[in-house]
């Protein structure tokens, strides 16, 4: 399997796993709660691995950054959770920030897009907007209230993410 293979087959698991995790996530008692022990299982999943590869100097101010505002994009996400029914919070709560990313990306920062990449925005975006808007319209209402603040928020930490992984010399965008 060459190492572009491995890269889509990851992308493919981890969004299988976020959708369970947030699934089983929307179907605790309390979100928050629920919300903290999947991040302390993930922690404790993940962290012994930093025994085997470098710290990154001069990325710790970045990496610090998108921590808190991870804090508040979970946090605006239980929210969603909390007030919406999950077929309309997850899909805008998901959606809005790879395209909220894609606008600024290619609208602020000027970066280039292939056109295969343009066609996974439009993809995405229609498919939020079938999902979570489609037949759900008066339950999506408070999804996009806490979603406006999810999707920032990730699009947020993603940037910070980017920063950081330049400021230790490696590149954010596979070529």
């Amino acid at each position: 399997m060459s190492g572009t293979d491995l890269a889509y087959a990851l992308v493919l698991v981890s969004g299988a796993l976020h959708a369970t995790v947030n699934a089983i996530l929307k179907a605790g008692s309390d979100k928050l709660v629920g919300r903290a022990l999947i991040d302390a299982a993930s922690a404790a999943f993940v962290l012994p691995a930093l025994a085997f590869v470098p710290l990154p100097a001069g990325a710790w101010t970045w990496l610090s950054a998108s921590l808190a505002i991870h804090l508040v994009y979970l946090y605006a996400l239980v929210r969603a959770y909390e007030v919406s029914d999950f077929s309309a919070a997850y899909p805008v709560a998901r959606g809005a920030a790879p395209l909220l990313t894609a606008v600024v990306v290619l609208g602020v920062f000027h970066e280039p897009a292939r056109p295969l990449e343009r066609v996974g925005i439009v993809a995405i975006g229609a498919g939020m907007l079938a999902m979570g808007l489609g037949r759900h319209l008066s339950r999506a209402a408070p999804a996009l209230r806490s979603g406006q603040s999810a999707g920032p928020g990730e699009l947020g930490f993603l940037w910070c993410g980017a920063r950081a992984t330049r400021s230790f010399g490696g590149s954010p965008r596979a070529s």
